[in-house]
């Protein structure tokens, strides 16, 4: 990319790489390309890990990724909810639990999902 367009490798460059080998099934190549980045992993990508760690029922790669972008930004609810469902897709009702009374206890609120429609006439 950067000798034949100019155009360097940049945080949402490794993202779309981490999701396309991770929703392969590669979550181990997927973590090693994460921790091979030329800078500092941001929450972007090991959020996007952590999600294909969910998807793939990876808790062992899915819990490192969760605590790497937590410590990102401890108040941003995205990470916790991606780990809570990652544990409730596996019948991990206690880790859920764990999860959520951390998040009350570090006041993290999860903003609920709104939709909307526009009438086009």
């Amino acid at each position: 990319m950067s000798s034949d367009h100019g155009i360097s490798h940049g945080e949402d460059h490794y993202a779309c790489m981490v999701n396309l080998l991770g929703r392969g099934g590669l979550i181990k190549e997927a973590e090693e390309l994460t921790l091979a980045m030329p800078f500092k992993p941001g929450m972007l990508v090991w959020q996007t890990l952590l999600g294909a760690c969910q998807l793939h029922g990876d808790i062992q790669t899915g819990e490192r990724a969760a605590e790497h972008a937590v410590n990102l930004d401890k108040k941003h609810p995205s990470s916790y909810v991606l780990l809570s469902n990652m544990f409730a897709g596996l019948n991990n009702w206690h880790g859920v639990g764990d999860l959520r009374e951390l998040m009350e206890t570090s006041d993290v609120k999860k903003i609920p999902g709104s939709g909307w429609i526009e009438d086009l006439r």
